[in-house]
């Protein structure tokens, strides 16, 4: 049950400046959005408490989104995610990331040309999910239903309706697209 005080109002949004913004759209009071008009929601989504979405990179989220607490969207680089997703609670999107070989230095306080920075997009399409506490590397793609477990690590392609799990996630069973096609009935 939504609690109408622990979000944003409907005045409160349109006074941030996001990109766009559909209808039915909740953002916690305890969220960040630390670049607003790079944010772009669909309709009946809801962003709940101690959730950032930082960064200069583009957002968008389409219809049906879910961002769970304490999840981290660190957009150096664009980020979309399809309707109907759910980004569980504590899980982190990364577009950007250290080179830690030890041929070059690490972190943002360090001259930018000692540093060997990948920067990528993540795009994931609609019926996806991204489990608990699990992280999404740069240049990550997860096709339409494909599911991440909690406590997973993801970096590359990620075909359609399957499950994958691990560090780093590996295939783990085939997804059934039956909810899917009850939106059709």
């Amino acid at each position: 049950m939504i609690k109408a005080e622990e979000y944003l109002t409907q005045q409160e949004l349109a006074a941030l400046g996001l990109g766009s913004c559909g209808r039915n759209v909740f953002i916690s009071r305890r969220a960040v959005i630390g670049y607003p008009a790079g944010l772009h929601l669909g309709h009946s989504i809801r962003i709940d408490a101690f959730s950032s979405i930082i960064g200069r990179g583009r957002v968008e989220i389409g219809d049906y989104g879910h961002v769970g607490t304490s999840v981290t969207i660190s957009a150096s680089a664009p980020v979309s995610i399809g309707s109907f997703c759910g980004l569980a609670s504590g899980a982190r999107l990364f577009t950007s990331d250290d080179d830690y070989s030890g041929a070059w230095l690490t972190g943002p306080t360090v001259p930018a040309e000692t540093t060997n920075v990948e920067v990528a997009e993540i795009r994931i399409a609609s019926y996806c999910v991204v489990g608990a506490n699990s992280i999404v590397l740069p240049a990550t793609v997860l096709e339409e239903g494909a599911v991440i477990g909690a406590l997973s690590l993801v970096r590359g392609h990620y075909p359609e309706w399957a499950i994958y799990g691990g560090i780093p996630a590996k295939r783990l069973r085939e997804r059934t697209r039956e909810a899917k096609t009850r939106l059709a009935d």
